[in-house]
Protein backbone atom coordinates (compact mmCIF):
# COMPACT_ATOMS: atom_id res chain seq x y z
CA UNK A 1 0.00 0.00 0.00
CA UNK A 2 1.59 3.13 -0.64
CA UNK A 3 0.35 5.75 2.57
CA UNK A 4 1.39 2.14 4.40
CA UNK A 5 3.39 2.71 7.89
CA UNK A 6 6.86 1.12 8.59
CA UNK A 7 6.31 0.88 12.62
CA UNK A 8 8.49 -0.88 14.55
CA UNK A 9 8.52 -0.81 18.37
CA UNK A 10 11.64 -0.31 19.83
CA UNK A 11 13.01 -0.55 23.96
CA UNK A 12 15.74 1.26 24.22
CA UNK A 13 18.57 1.90 27.22
CA UNK A 14 18.65 5.31 28.28
CA UNK A 15 22.84 6.17 28.67
CA UNK A 16 21.76 5.82 32.23
CA UNK A 17 20.95 2.18 32.01
CA UNK A 18 17.73 2.74 32.21
CA UNK A 19 14.97 0.97 30.13
CA UNK A 20 12.08 3.00 27.87
CA UNK A 21 9.99 2.03 25.36
CA UNK A 22 9.28 4.15 21.75
CA UNK A 23 7.93 3.31 18.38
CA UNK A 24 9.52 4.44 14.92
CA UNK A 25 7.15 5.02 12.60
CA UNK A 26 8.32 6.00 8.57
CA UNK A 27 9.32 5.36 5.42
CA UNK A 28 12.32 7.77 5.14
CA UNK A 29 15.02 5.75 5.97
CA UNK A 30 17.74 8.70 6.21
CA UNK A 31 16.09 11.63 8.12
CA UNK A 32 14.54 11.37 11.43
CA UNK A 33 12.60 13.13 13.76
CA UNK A 34 12.64 12.08 17.62
CA UNK A 35 9.77 12.72 19.34
CA UNK A 36 9.50 13.99 23.02
CA UNK A 37 5.49 14.46 24.52
CA UNK A 38 4.62 16.75 27.47
CA UNK A 39 3.46 16.55 31.00
CA UNK A 40 1.23 13.14 31.82
CA UNK A 41 2.06 11.88 28.16
CA UNK A 42 3.65 9.09 26.30
CA UNK A 43 5.01 8.15 22.88
CA UNK A 44 1.26 7.28 21.70
CA UNK A 45 -0.95 9.50 23.85
CA UNK A 46 -0.83 12.39 21.30
CA UNK A 47 -2.25 13.10 17.64
CA UNK A 48 1.24 14.61 16.87
CA UNK A 49 3.47 12.16 16.16
CA UNK A 50 1.39 10.15 14.09
CA UNK A 51 0.76 13.26 11.51
CA UNK A 52 4.01 13.47 11.29
CA UNK A 53 5.21 9.95 10.58
CA UNK A 54 2.85 11.10 7.33
CA UNK A 55 5.88 12.55 5.45
CA UNK A 56 8.30 11.12 3.58
CA UNK A 57 10.77 13.37 4.44
CA UNK A 58 11.41 12.06 8.00
CA UNK A 59 10.41 9.40 10.06
CA UNK A 60 9.87 9.65 13.61
CA UNK A 61 10.85 8.03 16.46
CA UNK A 62 7.88 8.88 19.35
CA UNK A 63 9.65 8.24 23.10
CA UNK A 64 8.56 7.14 26.47
CA UNK A 65 10.94 9.46 28.79
CA UNK A 66 11.03 8.56 32.50
CA UNK A 67 8.72 11.46 32.68
CA UNK A 68 5.69 9.27 30.75
CA UNK A 69 2.15 9.57 32.58
CA UNK A 70 1.33 10.85 35.47
CA UNK A 71 2.62 8.18 37.79
CA UNK A 72 5.08 5.18 36.74
CA UNK A 73 7.93 2.86 36.93
CA UNK A 74 10.57 2.07 35.20
CA UNK A 75 13.42 -0.29 35.32
CA UNK A 76 17.69 -0.44 34.76
CA UNK A 77 18.55 -2.75 31.83
CA UNK A 78 19.04 -5.92 33.87
CA UNK A 79 15.68 -5.66 35.43
CA UNK A 80 17.47 -5.72 39.03
CA UNK A 81 15.85 -2.66 40.01
CA UNK A 82 12.63 -0.19 39.59
CA UNK A 83 12.96 3.41 39.89
CA UNK A 84 9.75 5.79 40.70
CA UNK A 85 9.16 7.65 38.05
CA UNK A 86 6.11 9.60 35.91
CA UNK A 87 5.73 13.01 35.71
CA UNK A 88 5.18 13.72 39.15
CA UNK A 89 8.03 11.65 40.19
CA UNK A 90 10.49 12.34 37.89
CA UNK A 91 14.36 14.24 37.89
CA UNK A 92 14.05 16.82 35.01
CA UNK A 93 17.69 16.81 34.52
CA UNK A 94 17.63 12.81 33.78
CA UNK A 95 16.04 13.69 30.66
CA UNK A 96 19.32 14.29 29.08
CA UNK A 97 20.02 10.27 29.76
CA UNK A 98 17.02 9.51 27.68
CA UNK A 99 17.36 11.57 24.88
CA UNK A 100 21.32 10.48 24.63
CA UNK A 101 19.73 6.85 24.75
CA UNK A 102 17.18 7.88 21.98
CA UNK A 103 19.79 9.48 19.52
CA UNK A 104 22.25 6.54 20.06
CA UNK A 105 19.64 3.93 18.92
CA UNK A 106 18.57 5.95 15.74
CA UNK A 107 22.27 6.63 14.66
CA UNK A 108 22.53 3.08 15.06
CA UNK A 109 19.79 2.73 12.64
CA UNK A 110 21.22 4.44 10.20
CA UNK A 111 19.99 7.76 10.17
CA UNK A 112 22.48 10.64 9.52
CA UNK A 113 20.33 13.22 9.91
CA UNK A 114 18.44 13.44 13.68
CA UNK A 115 16.25 16.37 14.80
CA UNK A 116 14.70 16.67 18.49
CA UNK A 117 11.21 17.65 18.54
CA UNK A 118 9.69 18.09 21.91
CA UNK A 119 5.78 19.41 22.74
CA UNK A 120 5.21 21.47 25.83
CA UNK A 121 7.45 20.14 28.19
CA UNK A 122 9.12 18.31 26.22
CA UNK A 123 9.90 21.45 24.58
CA UNK A 124 12.77 22.22 28.05
CA UNK A 125 13.99 18.91 27.74
CA UNK A 126 15.15 18.70 24.18
CA UNK A 127 16.25 22.84 24.56
CA UNK A 128 18.33 21.77 27.99
CA UNK A 129 19.64 18.53 26.26
CA UNK A 130 21.05 20.79 23.10
CA UNK A 131 22.05 23.39 25.43
CA UNK A 132 24.42 21.42 27.59
CA UNK A 133 25.36 18.47 25.43
CA UNK A 134 26.74 20.45 22.00
CA UNK A 135 25.76 16.61 20.42
CA UNK A 136 26.91 16.80 16.96
CA UNK A 137 24.54 13.83 15.83
CA UNK A 138 21.68 16.95 16.10
CA UNK A 139 20.69 18.90 13.34
CA UNK A 140 18.49 21.18 14.78
CA UNK A 141 15.26 21.39 17.03
CA UNK A 142 11.72 21.34 16.38
CA UNK A 143 9.59 23.52 19.59
CA UNK A 144 6.02 22.61 19.20
CA UNK A 145 4.03 25.12 22.29
CA UNK A 146 6.82 26.15 24.31
CA UNK A 147 4.96 27.94 27.20
CA UNK A 148 6.05 29.54 30.32
CA UNK A 149 5.07 27.38 33.34
CA UNK A 150 5.86 29.20 35.66
CA UNK A 151 4.43 32.66 34.85
CA UNK A 152 1.03 30.82 34.11
CA UNK A 153 1.57 29.16 37.51
CA UNK A 154 2.31 32.77 39.45
CA UNK A 155 -1.17 34.02 38.61
CA UNK A 156 -2.55 31.80 40.93
CA UNK A 157 -0.82 34.44 43.56
CA UNK A 158 -0.90 33.46 47.08
CA UNK A 159 -2.15 29.64 46.73
CA UNK A 160 1.20 29.49 44.61
CA UNK A 161 3.15 31.46 46.93
CA UNK A 162 1.73 28.69 49.87
CA UNK A 163 2.26 25.78 47.91
CA UNK A 164 6.28 26.65 46.93
CA UNK A 165 7.07 27.61 50.39
CA UNK A 166 5.37 24.15 51.72
CA UNK A 167 7.32 22.24 49.12
CA UNK A 168 10.40 23.90 50.16
CA UNK A 169 9.87 23.13 53.95
CA UNK A 170 8.90 19.62 52.93
CA UNK A 171 12.18 18.92 51.28
CA UNK A 172 14.06 20.60 53.96
CA UNK A 173 12.82 17.60 56.14
CA UNK A 174 13.56 14.87 53.95
CA UNK A 175 10.01 14.73 52.52
CA UNK A 176 10.32 15.32 48.72
CA UNK A 177 10.02 12.42 46.94
CA UNK A 178 6.23 11.58 47.75
CA UNK A 179 3.93 12.21 45.34
CA UNK A 180 0.91 14.64 46.63
CA UNK A 181 -2.36 15.52 45.61
CA UNK A 182 -1.85 18.95 46.86
CA UNK A 183 1.11 19.31 44.21
CA UNK A 184 -1.21 17.78 41.26
CA UNK A 185 0.29 14.30 42.11
CA UNK A 186 3.72 15.56 41.99
CA UNK A 187 6.49 15.04 44.33
CA UNK A 188 7.40 18.45 46.42
CA UNK A 189 10.80 18.22 44.59
CA UNK A 190 8.89 18.13 40.95
CA UNK A 191 7.17 21.03 41.64
CA UNK A 192 9.96 23.10 42.76
CA UNK A 193 11.63 21.79 39.36
CA UNK A 194 8.46 22.76 37.26
CA UNK A 195 7.70 25.72 39.34
CA UNK A 196 10.30 28.02 41.42
CA UNK A 197 12.21 30.64 40.05
CA UNK A 198 15.52 28.85 41.09
CA UNK A 199 15.19 25.97 38.86
CA UNK A 200 16.68 24.91 35.67
CA UNK A 201 13.42 23.30 34.20
CA UNK A 202 11.51 26.97 35.41
CA UNK A 203 13.82 29.34 33.81
CA UNK A 204 14.64 27.51 30.17
CA UNK A 205 11.32 29.37 28.96
CA UNK A 206 10.66 31.91 31.89
CA UNK A 207 9.98 34.65 29.04
CA UNK A 208 10.92 37.36 31.78
CA UNK A 209 14.06 36.05 32.14
CA UNK A 210 17.52 35.71 30.61
CA UNK A 211 16.77 32.61 28.55
CA UNK A 212 20.25 31.60 28.87
CA UNK A 213 20.24 27.80 27.91
CA UNK A 214 17.99 28.64 25.04
CA UNK A 215 20.25 31.62 23.51
CA UNK A 216 23.49 29.36 24.04
CA UNK A 217 21.77 26.74 20.94
CA UNK A 218 23.31 27.35 17.58
CA UNK A 219 21.58 24.99 15.42
CA UNK A 220 18.91 25.58 13.78
CA UNK A 221 15.53 26.20 15.32
CA UNK A 222 11.71 25.93 14.30
CA UNK A 223 9.41 26.96 17.39
CA UNK A 224 5.76 27.04 16.60
CA UNK A 225 2.15 27.91 18.61
CA UNK A 226 -1.28 28.49 18.35
CA UNK A 227 -2.84 31.25 18.25
CA UNK A 228 -5.03 29.84 20.65
CA UNK A 229 -2.64 28.97 22.95
CA UNK A 230 -4.26 28.11 26.37
CA UNK A 231 -0.98 28.25 28.31
CA UNK A 232 0.24 31.50 27.89
CA UNK A 233 0.16 35.32 29.87
CA UNK A 234 0.44 37.37 26.31
CA UNK A 235 0.26 37.15 22.83
CA UNK A 236 1.74 33.59 21.49
CA UNK A 237 3.41 36.55 18.98
CA UNK A 238 5.56 38.15 22.33
CA UNK A 239 6.55 34.84 23.11
CA UNK A 240 8.55 34.34 19.32
CA UNK A 241 9.41 37.68 19.09
CA UNK A 242 12.02 37.11 22.09
CA UNK A 243 13.16 33.92 21.48
CA UNK A 244 14.04 35.52 18.12
CA UNK A 245 15.62 38.40 19.60
CA UNK A 246 17.30 35.61 22.16
CA UNK A 247 18.32 33.30 19.89
CA UNK A 248 22.09 32.89 18.27
CA UNK A 249 21.11 30.53 15.50
CA UNK A 250 21.79 31.64 11.94
CA UNK A 251 18.37 29.44 11.38
CA UNK A 252 15.60 30.39 13.60
CA UNK A 253 12.16 30.27 12.37
CA UNK A 254 8.39 30.62 13.98
CA UNK A 255 4.79 29.73 13.32
CA UNK A 256 1.67 30.73 13.92
CA UNK A 257 -0.73 28.09 13.43
CA UNK A 258 -4.29 29.85 13.46
CA UNK A 259 -6.97 28.81 15.65
CA UNK A 260 -4.74 26.26 16.86
CA UNK A 261 -4.67 25.63 21.15
CA UNK A 262 -1.62 23.93 22.99
CA UNK A 263 -2.02 20.24 21.78
CA UNK A 264 -2.65 21.14 18.00
CA UNK A 265 -5.82 19.14 17.86
CA UNK A 266 -7.09 19.35 14.62
CA UNK A 267 -4.34 21.17 13.19
CA UNK A 268 -1.90 18.65 12.91
CA UNK A 269 -1.63 18.81 9.32
CA UNK A 270 -0.93 22.12 9.59
CA UNK A 271 2.06 21.18 12.15
CA UNK A 272 3.52 18.69 9.61
CA UNK A 273 3.26 20.76 6.65
CA UNK A 274 5.47 23.69 8.31
CA UNK A 275 8.02 21.26 9.51
CA UNK A 276 8.75 19.90 6.06
CA UNK A 277 8.99 23.35 4.72
CA UNK A 278 11.52 24.21 7.27
CA UNK A 279 13.47 21.10 6.98
CA UNK A 280 13.89 21.70 3.17
CA UNK A 281 16.03 24.48 3.86
CA UNK A 282 18.21 23.31 6.83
Amino acid sequence: MENAFECTLIKFTASDKMKLDGILIGRNKKTCVIYLHGMNGNFYKSNIPLELSKSNKFSVFSINTRGHDVISTIKTKNNKKSVLAGTGAEVFTNAKYDIEGAIKTIASLGFDRIFLAGHSTGCQKITYYASIKKDKRISGIILFAPADDLSITKKEGSRFENRILKARNLIKHNEGDTPMKEFGFFTPKRFLSAYYFKSIEANIFYYNGQLKLFSSIKLPILAIFGSKEEYRDRKVSKYLSILENKSQSKYFSSVIIKNAMHSFYNHEFELRKNVEKWLEVI
